[in-house]
């Protein structure tokens, strides 16, 4: 009996001091949770990263503390500058040392996690990387995320059933890393379809607005990429040129070009922000990175300017007039 009753009070001792180390860890936690850094490679105001930046933060704001460190590659894009500031956010990792880095497009993966990341006991998701990882190496043991697919396909299909006999593309963006990536994986869409694409890269507002004129005896519609990194970019003069310099069909992918473009297939920030704060918080539950699919990303919205539209006197099928969000009139 005494055995028994022994027994019974270690028992209670041995559960009553479990409860007690378990609130111990759970205050820890509260007081040093775990580390995310977020290496963006633009900059604060920039509408693609913000969106990406948004996702991440609603994902992760429960589960780990938050930094945010920009490469702000589209206005200080020197490879000088650019390995400049990667050795800044080395410097950062080493000091603050986060359970998880994420990085946000092309050049954080290239600046800074293939550099300084690969082959470390470091897990890494990205989110943003264009078309392809293969320039990077990956996969790593301690690396995964999502591929940025751009909508071109469908996008390109549609535009087909708009513009009869239409074999010409041109494809009007910033001179820079990201564009001339899309370039290459919109070249090798538009192929199969019958469609030759005509690059129209551009360093500045002057000089997108000329190309913008010449694409209307050079193609047959027009694919506006990003201009971010278009020095002298003034918004006002290109809805102007657009809407009386232009006369082609008008497509984007991105969200923020529909005051420019006639119809938009454009894809989602948000998918891809969301996406790498799911896969940090099972990193940071335990999962290895190894673990988890790269995949490609999904979602796209479809989007129409009906006043660009209406002023070059193009009318959509009614099968995407009708699914079609309307661009609010710039």
């Amino acid at each position: 009996m005494t055995d028994r009753i022994g027994h019974a009070r270690f028992t209670s001792l041995a559960l009553g001091l479990g409860t007690l180390l378990l609130c111990f860890a759970a205050q820890a936690l509260a007081s040093n949770p775990p580390r995310c850094l977020i290496v963006s490679s633009y900059h604060s105001g920039y509408a693609w990263s913000d969106g990406e930046l948004a996702a991440l933060r609603a994902g992760l704001a429960s589960h780990c503390r938050i930094r945010v460190s920009e490469l702000d590659s589209k206005r200080r894009p020197a490879p000088a500058q650019l390995t400049a500031a990667a050795r800044e956010i080395d410097s950062l990792i080493r000091s603050w040392r986060p359970d998880v880095v994420i990085t946000l497009d092309d050049n954080a993966m290239r600046y800074v996690a293939l550099p300084y990341l690969r082959g470390t006991n470091i897990p890494v998701v990205f989110a943003g990387i264009n078309a392809s990882v293969a320039p990077y190496g990956l996969p790593w043991p301690n690396a995964t995320g999502m591929i940025e697919r751009a909508p071109f396909h469908p996008l390109l299909e549609a535009a087909q059933t708009i513009v009869r006999h239409g074999d010409v593309l041109a494809y009007l963006a910033a001179d820079t890393v990201t564009e001339r990536r899309d370039l290459t994986a919109l070249t090798q869409t538009a192929a199969p379809l019958g469609i030759r694409v005509v690059p129209m890269l551009v360093e500045t507002g002057t000089q997108w607005i000329e190309a913008l004129r010449q694409a209307q005896h050079a193609a047959n519609f027009i694919l506006l990429g990003s201009p971010a990194g278009i020095r002298d970019w003034d918004p006002t003069r290109a809805r102007v040129a657009v809407r009386h310099d232009n006369h082609r069909l008008t497509l984007t992918t991105y969200t923020w070009m529909m005051p420019y473009a006639m119809l938009g297939f454009t894809r989602s920030a948000e998918e891809e922000g969301h996406w790498a704060a799911a896969v940090a918080e099972a990193i940071l539950k335990g999962s290895r990175p190894s673990s988890i699919p790269i995949i490609p990303s999904q979602d796209w919205d479809e989007w129409q300017n009906t006043a660009l539209l209406k002023a070059a006197d193009i009318r959509l099928p009614s099968w995407i007039a009708s699914v079609a969000k309307r661009a609010d009139p710039q």
